[in-house]
């Protein structure tokens, strides 16, 4: 995330911006400068379930400091005095960085440091020599085209690491880049979230085919598992449980008055005892919880705060016959299928079940 962070902090330097609040130009710097310190500060002190993908966060505020540094490093380069020497002191300091960097990378760490220093040293000198040879006049082309090399260099890493998801081209558990993804993946492989995909498709065929004016296509237990309908369908989907599974967003009677009102008919119940997903993981394998003992699973198969909810679900729904839904799994890889199940809660066909249990 941080690539490109020394061009960005000699640029804030270069521009010296003076305390002028009515300056549109000054309040950008503002803005930006306080989002990213902003998250400097909490990523830096963060405790408890993190993600590297978080820093994300940074890449807007990030982005528009390395334009606003570099326009100014521009400016100052062309300007007498030492402000001149700031332009290439930061584009080697930022090529030092990224050597830095690359070090903990053995494949690709040697060559992406090679075209960053390499580059970075070309151009710091050669625009250190045309600013001392030409003089004033200077014209701006050729250290436009030294710059412009510098940075292409710069890019190189960056660029590197941003391609990796395309290479890889397959559905992965976190967002994520870099070499590694390459090599061991994240999230992937049987019964991850390609097989959750393909069974997909086949819900969302019986769900559209059994919906009668729901206001929700389906409830399930956790935002993993909605999102991929929601994203096919674009229909309402609820995640009982929020992201992970784990927020006790809806009590049992609240959830039963949804019911009973028309909003949901159907609900995809994690199967108690289903297997976990990988390690530290949160994904579509049954509730998925946070790591910690407190929280529990959404299945409420080991006490999960929403558990009583799910097993109301269990206990006064229908469960619906798994051929109707669930894609077909390829012989010898029964490991793919999803532990969980489909419950028809509609009041009317409760209530018809019911009596026909008391009947037999």
């Amino acid at each position: 995330m941080t690539w490109l962070f020394p061009l960005a902090a000699i640029g804030l330097l270069a521009g010296r911006p003076r305390p002028r609040l009515d300056d549109p130009r000054h309040q950008a710097v503002l803005f930006w400068a306080i989002w990213f310190a902003c998250g400097v500060i909490v990523f830096s002190f963060a405790h408890g379930m993190f993600r590297p993908y978080y820093v994300v966060m940074l890449a807007p505020a990030l982005a528009a400091l390395v334009g606003i540094g570099l326009a100014a490093l521009w400016r100052s380069y062309r300007e007498p005095g030492w402000p001149s020497a700031l332009l290439p002191a930061a584009l080697l300091t930022t090529a030092a960085w990224q050597g830095y960097v690359l070090r903990e990378y053995r494949d690709w760490g040697p060559i992406l440091t090679a075209i960053a220093v390499g580059g970075g040293l070309v151009a710091a000198l050669g625009l250190l020599l045309l600013w001392i040879w030409l003089a004033a006049p200077l014209s701006p082309r050729w250290p436009q085209a030294a710059l412009a090399r510098g940075l292409i260099a710069l890019m190189a890493s960056p660029a590197a690491w941003a391609v990796t998801p395309a290479l890889v081209g397959t559905a992965s558990g976190v967002p994520a880049a870099g070499p590694e993804l390459l090599t061991r993946g994240l999230g992937r492989g049987p019964g991850g979230f390609a097989a959750w995909e393909a069974d997909v498709r086949r819900l969302v065929d019986f769900l559209r085919a059994h919906r009668h004016g729901e206001r929700y296509l389906l409830a399930t237990a956790n935002a993993m598992q909605a999102s991929p309908i929601i994203v096919q369908t674009g229909e309402p989907v609820m995640a009982i449980g929020g992201w992970s599974g784990g927020d006790p967003i809806l009590t049992q009677a609240q959830f039963a008055g949804l019911v009973v009102e028309g909003h949901v008919r159907y609900v995809l119940v994690p199967e108690p005892g289903g297997r976990p997903g990988p390690a530290g993981a949160v994904g579509p394998w049954g509730g998925g919880r946070p790591t910690g003992p407190a929280n529990g699973s959404a299945d409420g198969s080991d006490g999960g705060r929403n558990g009583p909810l799910f097993r109301w679900v269990v206990e006064h729904g229908r469960r619906v016959d798994p051929t109707l839904w669930q894609a077909e799994v390829p012989a010898g890889e029964s490991d793919r299928a999803m532990p969980r199940a489909v419950y028809d809660c509609r009041p009317d066909a409760t209530e018809a079940a019911s009596k026909q249990e008391g009947s037999e």
